[in-house]
């Protein structure tokens, strides 16, 4: 999948987090990026219920949201790609009970793969990813 660069402010390595209690599972702490406190969020854990191992790979896509920042943790970044609106096509059906279709709003074509993209905004204004209290 790729998302929209206009949606991710910052992308980093895996920083030091600090734990918050009372807090759902997937909601893995509150890290200092440049003295502001982000909350971390495992993005496959949030959408899948299986938490993700910590690489060397590992990234954390920093993403405005209402009221500042969040950091997404994801397993990779791979790099940028660049699409035209003549690249983009059909939009390909995610199994129904997909935890990532509803946030995969269109799929792009370079070369013989196709790519979803994943829509930051519309999952940092989903009630469910807005609740982290447990």
């Amino acid at each position: 999948m790729v998302s929209s660069l206009a949606e991710v402010n910052e992308i980093l390595a895996y920083p030091q987090v600090a734990h918050v209690p009372g807090t759902r599972p997937w909601l893995l702490g509150v890290a200092s990026v440049r003295g502001n406190l982000v909350p971390l969020v495992d993005l496959k854990q949030f959408l899948s219920g299986e938490p993700s191992s910590v690489t060397d790979s590992s990234r954390v896509l920093v993403v405005r949201q209402t009221g500042g920042m969040v950091g997404l943790l994801v397993d990779e970044v791979v790099g940028q790609r660049n699409f035209s609106p003549e690249q983009r096509v059909e939009k390909e059906e995610l199994e129904g009970d997909d935890p990532y279709a509803r946030y995969v709003l269109e799929d792009y074509a370079l070369g013989e793969v196709q790519w979803g993209q994943f829509s930051m905004a519309t999952l940092v204004r989903a009630p469910e990813f807005v609740q982290a209290a447990a």
